[in-house]
């Protein structure tokens, strides 16, 4: 660990994050804005990869200027050594590399950033704890049950608690199996070797941080561990709230008619934007005489379907897809729209939160969990039952409602939800159990 003037020693936070990061979503937004408000409190930060960024996401990162270190060996061009005996040596030398590069950035914290998965890695790297690691904590912003074809909610590890999950969540019992499916033996001892494993490397970490008192139980459950901690941020800057609702509007929205109701997301199964589409159908069925129109921003291997469902059901003229919004637009499109929309298969969304900033009304799913800590914010939020019908209803209900702009507790709540207030606590409860490695 580095030492300052003074002798006073400098608090290193190392965020791990195995093999590199090929997409950007809401668990980069966190690493990013993690980083950036940890160096801005005055701690060096760092990035260790496996591998080094795809040009297409070094792009997001450029701008934030901190550390980023690949640890040497891990690259995937070697990854194909044949024979047990070669892959076991490899494996002992990426642990020797591993360790070697963590004793030399001498960490006085290790955030886990993937969850369960880097924390495995982690826990596989010492020998299952019997080498020592730098205090670690880990987010679990998340759920196997969330996506369908995740099938460690299967194994004999977890699903001890996969009927009790899965019965007190209408979406998950939608989607969700209660049959395991079909595997071979070898398939069969993977899993259950690898989810011992995911549920044991759990243990390594001080706090476990969560979104939402659901994501809190269901990881309790899970992974039988009581350090759990819930802390939700909103997804904003604190200097971008004296910005919002001066954002230039977006030129592609000058051609599209009044109201909008967006949604902004990956384009995958779980964000469930099908849905969306249908109830938009639904709500023009029911409301002929609207104008409304439905924008749907980002990419994603579900796109072209998505499109043929719009075509399928006449909307082709009334749902506009305008592909990935840099984020130099996205708060000016937030700005554009009248409702947004979110029917996300979780119990917390960032994007969601980001419409509160500029007063939008949102429509979520009973599935979703307002902060605990919204009382004003809360007019914004109307919430419908997780179906085509339910939120088409609940898109007239909306679109009719006139929701006061201006409240005395707006902006006390908006400032506890940006990135700073979040990384301030999470210091807070890391930096106090870690007292005297760090003076602020």
């Amino acid at each position: 660990m580095r030492e300052r003037a003074g002798g006073m020693r400098e608090f290193h936070v190392v965020w791990y994050r195995s093999g590199t990061t090929g997409l950007f979503g809401g668990a980069e937004r966190v690493m990013l804005e993690g980083l950036r408000c940890l160096r801005q409190m005055g701690m060096r930060t760092t990035l260790l990869l496996h591998e080094p960024l795809l040009p297409e996401i070094a792009e997001f990162f450029r701008p934030y200027h901190f550390e980023i270190v690949i640890v040497p060996g891990f690259s995937a061009n070697g990854s194909a050594a044949k024979g047990r005996f070669n892959r076991l040596l490899r494996f002992f030398r990426q642990v020797r590399k591993l360790r070697a590069t963590l004793k030399a950035l001498a960490p006085s914290l290790v955030v886990a950033a993937d969850g369960p998965n880097d924390c495995y890695l982690l826990w596989l790297y010492s020998l299952a704890g019997l080498i020592r690691l730098p205090p670690t904590v880990t987010f679990i912003h998340g759920s196997p049950f969330q996506f369908a074809d995740d099938v460690t909610k299967h194994s004999l590890v977890f699903r001890r608690h996969l009927s009790a999950i899965r019965s007190e969540d209408p979406v998950y019992r939608e989607i969700i199996p209660s049959e395991a499916p079909a595997m071979g033996r070898r398939q069969r001892v993977r899993l259950e070797i690898e989810c011992y494993g995911l549920r044991a490397a759990t243990h390594i970490n001080r706090v476990v941080f969560v979104l939402t008192e659901k994501n809190r139980k269901e990881v309790e459950r899970l992974y039988r561990i009581r350090n759990v901690q819930v802390l939700s941020p909103g997804g904003f800057r604190r200097m971008s709230l004296a910005d919002a609702s001066q954002n230039s509007l977006p030129s592609a929205a000058a051609g599209i008619g009044r109201p909008i109701l967006l949604s902004v997301c990956r384009l995958i199964a779980k964000k469930r934007v099908d849905l969306l589409i249908r109830a938009f159908s639904i709500f023009l069925d029911q409301n002929p005489q609207s104008t409304a129109n439905l924008v749907i921003g980002g990419t994603g291997p579900e796109k072209d379907s998505l499109r043929d469902l719009a075509d399928e059901l006449g909307l082709d003229e009334r749902v506009w897809f305008v592909g990935f919004i840099p984020d130099c637009d996205l708060q000016g499109w937030y700005q554009a729209s009248d409702v947004f929309l979110s029917a996300d298969n979780a119990d917390y969304d960032l994007s969601v939160m980001m419409a509160l900033p500029e007063r939008r009304k949102v429509i979520v799913s009973t599935q979703y969990d307002i902060p605990a800590g919204l009382s004003s914010l809360r007019r914004f939020f109307f919430v419908a039952e997780p179906s085509p019908q339910g939120y088409g209803e609940s898109i007239a209900h909306a679109l009719a409602t006139t929701v006061p702009n201006a409240s005395q507790g707006d902006e006390c709540e908006l400032q506890a939800l940006t990135w700073e207030s979040y990384f301030e606590e999470f210091f807070k409860i890391n930096g106090g159990a870690l007292h005297g490695q760090f003076n602020a």
